[in-house]
């Protein structure tokens, strides 16, 4: 409530950032916004005060701790297929580096983190499940969702994955 109070009274502004975008601590105090702008272009701007309200930040298939399953293929890197193959076509044509084409064909966005399915089991490279490997570790799977957070989230993956554990015992 305060936060829109603040917002409302033109106190405070809400400056999208993309992955691009860093923040420089300034020693007299506030800090330096670099950012690209809705019109693709580089801005730098400084703040008196700056809150950070990202949350966790997204960690990327390279960084999963675990170098085994990464080296064994247990897990794969997260990445969402193109519904329109056309538009993956264009996609990939203009040089964007996180998309990507199967041999099959399909046109595929890269995002943070590793593959897993509806009960947070691991993916392997080849598309299969782990029954034996659980994550839901919100830096690791927020590419699929970045809105994955707080108790209500946890209590619900927590049921989804007792329940595929209990499916398994019988």
């Amino acid at each position: 409530k305060e936060l829109i109070a603040l917002y409302d009274a033109g106190v405070l502004e809400i400056v999208p950032v993309g992955d691009d975008g860093s923040v420089d601590p300034v020693e007299e105090g506030g800090a330096i916004l670099h950012f690209t702008d809705e019109e693709n272009c580089r801005q730098s701007a400084k703040y008196a005060m700056f809150v950070d309200s990202i949350g966790q930040p997204h960690l990327h298939f390279e960084q999963f701790p675990f170098k085994s399953l990464r080296e064994q293929n247990v897990i794969s890197r997260a990445m969402v297929r193109f519904r329109s193959r056309k538009e993956g076509e264009i996609a990939l044509s203009g040089n964007n580096k996180k998309v990507g084409k199967s041999e099959a064909g399909d046109y595929y966005l890269k995002v943070p983190g590793i593959t897993i399915n509806d009960y947070f089991q691991v993916v392997d490279t080849y598309g299969g499940l782990n029954p034996r490997i659980f994550i839901m570790a919100v830096p690791y799977i927020a590419g699929y969702n970045p809105d994955y957070s707080g108790l209500d989230f946890c209590e619900a993956a927590a049921e989804r994955i007792a329940g595929q554990l209990l499916l398994q015992r019988s």
